[in-house]
């Protein structure tokens, strides 16, 4: 029977249950003799009477009691009353391995730690003679304090390690617990010699960590199977996917100890914990270098690693080298060759909107958005038989979505810097920069050498238009039709054909679909869920979705896909705006940057010097940054890459803890004044509604207003009653106010595209960000009453508008990406100073209806979210992987 707080066993004193599995349930508890918080462990009644069973519960409190390390859950006491036997434990405050890993992949700066300490505990309990067999991400708990490993319920004692040479059951144990044919543990993490239920000995432990290490790495399981029997199979005669397919940029090294870990033959695998951490060890010093097997001794000086620095830099060229020869050799296809372009030390990769790299059609040429270390965007030219990077645009260029023309004479893109935006283009051979016309969208390619196709904003949403690359007047390809803001973006075409693909956006990406058009005769064809289409010279259509590249075969002629869809490509980035980080060459070669969208950002604080300081918050995929009314918290919603979900950053106790876990999209989060409720958007309902929940976590979310023109929050006014909303496509403002009866009332109409606002702090004035000019501009009206009597802040454009808490100061980002203030005085009328510059663009600032920044109470410093340690994967030849993989015939 479960045990109700306040019940004691002993001096301990039930306080709420904590989980219950196999064997027992567990509860946490206080000792009221040391005034501890514990973890009880009891043993169900059915196992009590069951003398084997209640054998291995013994065994268990024996097998702990036995291990003192930091890293294992520690044994406190055990005890019996009124027939209830139980375990006193370490309490341990955190979440399971197995919970994290159901959000997300973890990347290697955090997983190589976990593995170590692991590895550091297995080798502890081994030389104890005590075997887990039950090692599974459910059975390791993730605390401030590192990894701890749980549960030795199905380990069993043996002899000291190297006592009885390839045995570990002491001779009491009793035969039918550990005898021929039986299994114990989890078949997924199971080693083959479990499943054929023969004797286990630590390196089944071995085989289970490598699973378990695999899956931190990928957010896969080693061994998957629609059925029992399947997982079983996999694991007795398949491998897994290697490392190298699923993640390029792991260290070989790495690649190589995990697949040691899980060869089938217990004398294939590391016959030693202790020989896995120190493999382990030298893998986490060395890094990314880590491309050859750990020395002998401890010589791991400064001198080895330039070194291996020297010889890493010396096989990528090489190997940028060679595989540029093969790509230009007409012969028949070399292998296919991964390769992982880092950063130089004068420029970060920017993964914002826009940023998607190019490639040249031959694959010789790689081009992509970049951003100074001092500030600044740009776009850079890399040659892949050469290691350095050149910039193609001066800094302060707010330059997006590079495109390459067929012949590899030319690069277009977008341009934000100017006051409109710009398609513009530049010749690679050198020469000035010239404008081809003045437009902005989403998405931009070259129908042949001397046409680019383009998206661009409209009245009824962005459309898909035809320009002369030497300049002139747009013409229509597409039309609104009947849908109002529907938008057509990313397209797409193979040079000098006559059909062309496209993502049809209606506000959201769960709503992106690819669609395709014949230029020739006009007829049109959505055909699936995704964005970001390529049509391929070998008859495939590509696109994406769930941050995975998938592929098609496809009919030109009659507009069909010929078969399933597959996923091709794991963990490709897509930003907010559907943008995929990805590019194919014409001759096969794929550039991609790797992790679900942002999973590279830190948060940061930032001076009016631009001096930044980090926050010790983990690396996620946030967006959304807003501070408290206190300044104490961050409320954002961070994407997984599978939907989005709010969190909340407490400053004060350096805990990252999640406020919500719909399985919906829940995003745009906003405090309400008091700091006490956390209003947000969210598809939970069904369609996009406002939602608010208590910032504790302490209640449900409730819907706030489910009205179509109320569809995301920008502001509370400070009376606290009234909000100004929009809906999802952000085209119109609107005052909802709160009461017995909610209603919304149109404020203005600020022309089209996306829009942004934000009430002054003494509620009579409203800064908001419109494009009825052609361009985003920042203005300011009174409020509520808006009217003609607006004045204009922004000069060349202005996005994301936020006051200081003062009310004397406005803040908006720049269109190149900076930060700009303004002083106001707003007594008795509104009156705008001189527009300065706070710091040059080098963080995830937002815009269009996402604002990524905010500022402190003091206004004195801005949290930020900034991109950390991105890269491009590069794969040449991956056409031929393609074929293998979706056949077109």
């Amino acid at each position: 029977m479960a045990l109700n707080p306040g019940f004691r066993l002993g001096p301990y004193e039930i306080q709420s249950p904590l989980g219950a599995g196999g064997m027992g349930e567990v509860y946490k508890a206080r000792d009221t003799r040391l005034d501890r918080v514990v973890a009880i462990k009891v043993l169900p009644g059915h196992v009590a009477a069951d003398p084997q069973l209640r054998e291995r519960f013994e065994r268990e409190a024996k097998a702990i009691s036995s291990l003192n390390h930091p890293h294992i859950c520690a044994l406190f006491d055990v005890g019996s009353q009124e027939g209830i036997d139980f375990l006193v434990m370490e309490y341990l405050d955190g979440e399971t391995l197995a919970e994290r890993l159901a959000r997300e992949r973890l990347p290697l700066d955090v997983a190589l730690p976990i593995a170590t300490q692991m590895a550091d505990a297995l080798d502890k309990a081994h030389r104890a003679g005590i075997v887990h067999r039950d090692l599974k991400p459910g059975n390791i708990m993730l605390t401030r304090a590192g990894a701890k490993l749980l549960d030795f319920g199905l380990a069993k004692a043996g002899a000291p390690l190297g006592a009885i040479a390839g045995a570990s059951a002491l001779p009491t144990t009793p035969a039918s617990l550990t005898a021929h044919g039986t299994i114990l543990g989890t078949i997924q993490y199971m080693a083959p010699e479990q499943l054929e239920g023969v004797e286990a000995d630590r390196r089944t432990d071995i085989f289970a960590f490598g699973a378990v290490l695999y899956e931190m790495l990928t957010g896969r399981k080693a061994f998957d199977g629609k059925s029992q029997a399947s997982v079983i199979a996999a694991i007795m005669h398949s491998d897994p996917t290697p490392l190298s397919t699923l993640q390029p940029i792991l260290p070989v090294a790495l690649e190589r100890a995990v697949h040691a870990c899980l060869a089938k033959d217990p004398d294939d695998r590391w016959q030693s914990a202790r020989d896995l951490l120190r493999e382990l060890q030298w893998i986490a010093e060395h890094g990314a270098h880590a491309s050859t097997s750990a020395p002998s001794g401890r010589q791991t000086s400064r001198r080895l690693v330039v070194v291996a620095w020297g010889v890493a830099v010396v096989m990528t060229a090489a190997a940028a080298v060679a595989a540029t020869l093969l790509l230009l050799r007409p012969t028949t296809p070399g292998p296919v060759t991964r390769f992982v372009v880092q950063m130089p030390p004068t420029h970060d990769l920017f993964t914002g909107g826009g940023a998607a790299p190019a490639l040249s059609a031959d694959g010789t040429t790689l081009v992509y958005v970049g951003t100074s270390t001092t500030g600044g965007r740009s776009l850079y030219r890399r040659r892949l038989d050469q290691l350095d990077a050149i910039a193609v645009q001066g800094p302060d260029a707010g330059v997006r979505e590079p495109t390459l023309s067929p012949d590899g004479q030319w690069l277009a893109f977008y341009s934000d810097a100017g006051s409109v935006q710009r398609v513009q283009k530049v010749s690679l051979a050198g020469g000035p920069v010239t404008t081809v016309t003045e437009a902005g969208g989403r998405g931009m390619v070259w129908q042949d050498d001397r046409t680019l196709v383009m998206s661009s904003e409209t009245d009824t949403g962005r459309q898909l238009f035809r320009v002369s690359a030497g300049g002139g007047t747009p013409t229509a390809v597409t039309s609104a039709g009947a849908a109002p803001r529907v938008s057509y973006l990313y397209p797409h075409m193979v040079p000098d054909s006559t059909v062309l693909a496209f993502t049809v956006w209606s506000g959201s990406l769960d709503s992106a679909r690819v669609a395709v058009r014949s230029l020739d005769s006009g007829e049109e064809r959505v055909l699936v869920d995704g964005t970001n289409p390529r049509l391929l010279p070998t008859g495939h259509l590509l696109y994406v979705r769930q941050n995975a590249i998938w592929a098609v075969p496809f009919d030109a002629g009659r507009l069909q896909t010929v078969g399933e869809p597959r996923r091709v490509v794991e963990n490709v980035q897509v930003n907010s705006g559907g943008m995929a980080l990805f590019a194919v060459s014409g001759n096969g070669m794929l550039a991609y940057v790797p992790g679900a969208a942002g999973t590279q950002r830190r948060l940061a604080w930032v001076d009016r010097q631009g001096r930044e300081t980090s926050i010790d918050a983990p690396q996620r995929a946030y967006d959304s940054a807003r501070l408290s009314p206190d300044g104490t918290k961050v409320v954002l919603d961070i994407n997984d890459g599978r939907n989005s979900d709010i969190w909340i950053w407490d400053d004060a106790r350096s805990a990252l803890g999640r406020l919500t876990a719909d399985p919906a999209e829940d995003q745009f989060p906003e405090w309400t004044p008091d700091g006490r409720r956390i209003v947000f958007t969210s598809a939970r309902s069904g369609s996009m509604s406002l939602f608010w929940q208590p910032a504790d976590g302490t209640g449900d979310a409730e819907v706030l207003v489910d009205d179509p023109s109320a569809r995301q929050l920008y502001s509370f006014a400070p009376d606290r009653t009234r909000l100004v909303v929009a809906g999802i496509d952000g085209a119109n403002l609107s005052v909802l106010t709160l009461g017995e009866s909610r209603r919304t009332t149109r404020l203005l109409k600020a022309g089209t595209g996306p829009l942004d606002a934000a009430i002054a702090p003494n509620g009579s004035w409203i800064a908001y960000q419109s494009n009825e000019s052609g361009r985003p501009e920042i203005y300011v009206s009174p409020f509520p009453s808006v009217n003609d009597s607006r004045s204009q802040v922004s000069r060349g454009g202005g996005l994301a508008p936020v006051w200081s808490r003062s009310g004397e100061e406005l803040f908006y980002v720049a269109p190149d990406g900076g930060l700009l203030s303004v002083s106001v005085s707003t007594k008795p009328g509104f009156v705008a100073g001189e527009v300065k510059r706070v710091f040059a663009d080098r963080y995830i600032m937002g815009g269009f209806g996402r604002r990524n920044y905010d500022v402190s109470p003091d206004g004195q410093r801005f949290l930020v979210i900034k991109e950390s340690g991105s890269h491009i994967v590069v794969v040449q030849n991956w056409f031929e992987e393609l074929k293998r993989l979706v056949p077109t015939k």
